[in-house]
């Protein structure tokens, strides 16, 4: 018989809905590289989803353009100069940046810079470059934000497919994207017992400043449709739904992961 009049029991092994949707409404992110492309996206999607933000970058016009253009409209963006490249720097503005956010819950690693060039034709100082931002400045940056972060921190790296596919006169880039990989695993197995998730997030093609020498190249862009199951470039806001993902309260299980936003691309 059935005791219509019973409590029923809460199943433990379930989350309240509300901390299962997906949200970032009122945590506090840092985006490096926050002013262009990927970067800008991510910027305007965490403002728009209710985060506070501090957006950092190395090129002055455009972060003050994109400050200018979010004041008023109820987005909460700050913006900071800084050079990932540039320790002293890195230092200096994730300093600034968790006084006036009040805190840190999140850092989106998207800073970085690209290289095409025949392997043999690198410079020890190309190299050197390219190494100290897309690498070197990405792990302090990991290490600076994580003594700001609290239990339920999250760190979001941006890798590359590149990282996982082998593809011609990016060597130095795919090696540096390649070692973000691995060091998000790396730190995902250290700081989970302080609760810090670290992530990273592997971007295909997309549309942005740095690939727009591939877009113009009609046989280089066909080649590389072809070998998309999307059919098609991504776009920066593609980037967004796996951020805000990542940075949520939804995914508070998941650590050490590398979701790859590439059209299919790494599955071939």
């Amino acid at each position: 018989m059935i005791d219509e009049h019973a409590v029923p029991v809460a199943d433990p092994t379930l989350l309240p809905v509300s901390e299962t949707v997906i949200g970032v409404a009122g945590k506090r992110v840092i985006v490096t590289g926050g002013a262009g492309g990927i970067g800008r996206a991510v910027t305007l999607g965490m403002a728009d989803a209710g985060a506070k933000v501090v957006c950092a970058d190395i090129s002055a016009m455009p972060l003050q353009a994109l400050v200018r253009e979010s004041s008023g409209n109820g987005r909460w963006i700050r913006g900071l100069e800084f050079d990932l490249g540039d320790l002293d720097s890195l230092s200096r503005m994730i300093e600034s940046a968790v006084q006036t956010l009040g805190g840190l819950d999140v850092l989106c690693n998207i800073a970085g810079v690209q290289l095409r060039k025949p392997a043999r034709d690198v410079t020890a100082s190309e190299w050197q470059r390219v190494m100290d931002v897309n690498l070197r400045g990405s792990f302090f940056a990991c290490t600076q934000a994580s003594r700001y972060l609290t239990s339920g921190g999250s760190i979001i790296n941006f890798s590359s497919a590149s990282s996982q596919v082998a593809i011609e006169n990016i060597s130095v880039y795919s090696a540096a994207k390649s070692g973000m990989t691995q060091l998000t695993r790396a730190l995902a197995i250290e700081w989970a017992k302080d609760g810090i998730r670290v992530n990273a997030i592997g971007p295909g093609y997309i549309r942005t400043g740095m690939t727009a020498d591939v877009m113009a190249d009609p046989p280089r862009r066909d080649w590389l449709l072809q070998r998309i199951p999307a059919g098609r470039f991504g776009e920066p806001g593609d980037l967004v739904g796996a951020t805000v993902f990542l940075a949520s309260d939804a995914a508070r299980y998941i650590t050490g992961q590398i979701l790859m936003v590439d059209g299919g691309w790494v599955a071939w």
